[in-house]
């Protein structure tokens, strides 16, 4: 199976790589990973950044209603009118509503669990 085309969406992106074997790592950097949410217009922006500057080509970010939900299953629990691959470069402005204690996090594949997991996750959202 080509695995180099890239899903419609995270959840469709997991099915693909269910079971792949893990590409060769050239090296095991640290990699600092940060997100916020922002607004615009009441809808939430969102906004990552990797230091340094690499990102691996499944890793995406997106809102999620809870810090539980992107931990226990981002793929399946991403907001669908909030998340883009993180590639693409961000700020991003989302379709979502702003709502209180909604979280962004950034979320990546992880060979070894065979899962996306995410690997920052933003403080609940509270209005200023």
């Amino acid at each position: 199976m080509n695995v180099s085309a890239r899903a419609a969406n995270p959840a469709e992106q997991a099915k693909l790589l269910k079971g792949q074997p893990a590409p060769q790592q050239v090296s095991d950097q640290n990699i600092t990973y940060n997100v916020s949410l922002g607004v615009n217009d009441g809808k939430f922006v969102l906004n990552w950044s990797v230091t340094p500057p690499v990102f691996g080509r499944w890793d995406w970010v997106g809102v999620f209603e809870s810090a539980d939900d992107a931990r226990t299953d981002p793929a399946g629990t991403y907001l669908r009118g909030g998340w883009q691959w993180a590639e693409y470069g961000g700020p991003y402005n989302t379709s979502v509503n702003v709502n209180y204690g909604y979280v962004i996090a950034y979320v990546v594949w992880n060979y070894g669990a065979d899962a996306y997991q995410a690997v920052a996750i933003s403080n609940p959202f509270m209005p200023g």
